[in-house]
C-alpha cells in the first residue's frame, strides 16, 4: 500500500505490508547420547527431530524525504511432536527505528546506491511450555524481551548484510532456565 492508501496528505511517507512464512524440517540428529550413554535432553540434540511451521506479518514506514523508517512485526511459529517430546510454539514481536545513516540524500541510479542504516530494536519472545510425554515441563518457556542495537550495509538493492547486539531487558522464564547474558546476530539477505 503507498502514501495514498493509508497516509493521505504525507506523499513523502510510503509504507507496505508483507506477509511471511517459513518451515523447519527435522535435520539434525535428534537422537545422540551423552558419554554415560544416556540419551541427551531433546534440547541439547542438533535437532528437534521435528517439523515446525511459522507465518506472520511485517509493517514498514519510511519517510522518504528524511532519513527515518518504521518497522513493526509478528511471527507466531508452531512446532510438532518428535520423540515423545514438543517444542513450545512461540509468538515473536518485533518493533525497529531505522535511521540512514549514508546516503544522505539519494543521487544516482537506485542499482548502484550503497546503503549505511542504523538500527534500534526491541525484539520480544513468549515462548509456551515444552511437552514431554504429553506433559507440560515446569521450567520452560516464559517471556524475553531484548533492546538490540545494529547496522544494515546495502551492498546493492537487493543483498543487504546485517549485524546487532541483543541485550535482554526482561526475562521472565518458567521455572529455573538459563538466561541470556547476551545475543548476537550476523547474518545477510538477499531480497527477491
Amino acid at each position: 500500500m503507498g502514501a495514498d492508501g493509508c497516509c493521505r496528505g504525507q506523499p513523502r511517507v510510503d509504507s507496505c505490508f508483507s506477509l511471511t512464512g517459513g518451515v523447519r524440517l527435522p535435520s539434525g540428529s535428534s537422537r545422540n547420547r551423552g558419554r554415560d550413554g544416556k540419551w541427551l535432553s531433546p534440547l541439547l540434540q542438533p535437532g528437534l527431530g521435528s517439523v515446525g511451521v511459522a507465518f506472520g506479518g511485517l509493517l514498514t514506514a519510511t519517510d522518504l524525504l528524511a532519513r527515518y523508517e518504521f518497522d513493526a512485526g509478528l511471527t507466531y511459529t508452531t512446532n510438532t511432536r518428535a520423540h515423545d517430546f514438543k517444542a513450545g510454539n512461540i509468538f515473536q514481536y518485533n518493533m525497529a527505528g531505522v535511521y540512514r545513516l549514508y546516503p544522505a540524500r539519494y543521487e544516482g541510479p537506485f542499482e548502484e546506491i550503497k546503503e549505511i542504516d542504523l538500527v534500534v530494536e526491541l525484539n520480544g519472545e513468549h515462548a509456551d511450555r515444552n511437552e514431554q510425554n504429553g506433559k507440560d515441563i515446569s521450567a520452560s518457556g516464559g517471556e524475553r524481551v531484548f533492546l538490540s542495537p545494529g547496522v544494515l550495509f546495502f551492498a546493492s538493492p537487493r543483498l543487504l548484510f546485517e549485524a546487532s547486539f541483543q541485550w535482554p531487558i526482561i526475562q521472565s522464564l518458567n521455572g529455573r532456565q538459563l538466561e541470556a547474558d547476551y545475543r548476537t546476530l550476523v547474518g545477510f539477505r538477499y531480497l527477491f
